[in-house]
Formats: C-alpha cells, sequence, structure tokens
C-alpha cells in the first residue's frame, strides 16, 4: 500500500470510524495488552512517560490502562492514528485493537461444485431470456412437483423416526 493511499485510508477511518463504534464499546484486551507491554519494555512502566511520548493528558491515557477492564475508556480514531505514527505500527492493525475494524474475516474456499453450479445457473438465465414465461413453467413444473413430494417424503421418514424413538423410550418420557 503507497504511503498517500494508507494516509487516505486512515483519514477516512479516522473521520468515518465513530459512526460505526457502538457507544460503551471498550477496546479490546490485544489493545490494552499492546500499550501495556509497549510502557513496560519501553518506557519503564510510566504512564507519565507514555502520555508524554503521545503529547495527550495523563488523565486520558490512564483510562486506556485502567486495570479494571469495565473501567477502561476506547482512545479516539485520532488517538489511534496518533499511537500508529508514534509506536510505528499500521493504523488499520492499531483500529481493529481499539475495537473500530472487525477482526479479519477468514472466507471459506468455495465448494468444488460451486463453479458448475453457477455456470448452470447462467445458461439457466440465458436461456430463460429467450424463452416466454409459459415455456419456463412447462418445464419447472415438473421438477417443482418432484421437489416438493421428496420434501413430503423426507418429512413423512423424519416423523416416523421421532416417534419410534418416542415409543422405544424406556423410562416412557418425552
Amino acid at each position: 500500500m503507497t504511503g498517500a493511499l494508507l494516509e487516505r485510508e486512515t483519514e477516512a477511518m479516522a473521520t468515518y470510524a465513530p459512526k460505526v463504534v457502538l457507544r460503551g464499546q471498550r477496546p479490546t484486551t490485544a489493545f490494552y495488552a499492546f500499550l501495556r507491554s509497549y510502557m513496560d519494555q519501553e518506557l519503564g512502566g510510566s504512564i507519565t512517560s507514555l502520555s508524554a511520548k503521545l503529547g495527550l493528558r495523563y488523565g486520558v491515557v490512564s483510562r486506556w490502562l485502567e486495570p479494571i477492564e469495565s473501567k477502561r475508556t476506547t482512545p479516539s480514531p485520532d488517538a489511534c492514528l496518533l499511537i500508529a505514527e508514534k509506536f510505528g505500527e499500521d493504523p488499520i492493525s492499531v483500529f481493529r485493537m481499539a475495537g473500530y475494524l472487525p477482526e479479519k474475516v477468514v472466507i471459506p474456499p468455495r465448494p468444488p461444485w460451486d463453479d458448475d453450479l453457477r455456470e448452470l445457473f447462467r445458461r439457466g438465465k440465458r436461456i430463460a431470456r429467450r424463452a416466454d414465461s409459459e415455456a419456463v413453467w412447462e418445464l419447472l413444473r415438473p421438477a417443482i412437483s418432484r421437489d416438493i413430494e421428496s420434501w413430503g417424503q423426507l418429512v413423512d421418514d423424519f416423523q416416523h423416526i421421532v416417534e419410534r424413538r418416542e415409543v422405544s423410550r424406556p423410562d416412557g418420557s418425552t
């Protein structure tokens, strides 16, 4: 990501992030651990030194590091950008730790039959565009009837299994 693009993205996050964060949201434990670790390793555990490095009031920084989790406050988006800049961190990671952005979403791989199914839908749409609605219904009615019958049979089988298990319980409980 180029510097200009990153700058525009982080400015946009700072502008719009407050609208997304729920009231009363607390920074994640990861954010607390990140700040606490930096403060302990680099600044001798001093909140005063950390607030001076960031150029912020002691009271603001101390609320981020409150030992009692329910009393901690979330740093503002501007403060997150400042933290990222001063600590040499990725602004997006800092926004995630502070709770302004969701954790990375893992998208599962597509199933192997997905491409085949997509192609069938594309073919069906191309054909349906050329056909009149009566021709489409003439084709679909038998398939829909079969599906309804199949689902009906499935529900009947399920009911039979449930009823058989209820009868076979030795204690008679349901």
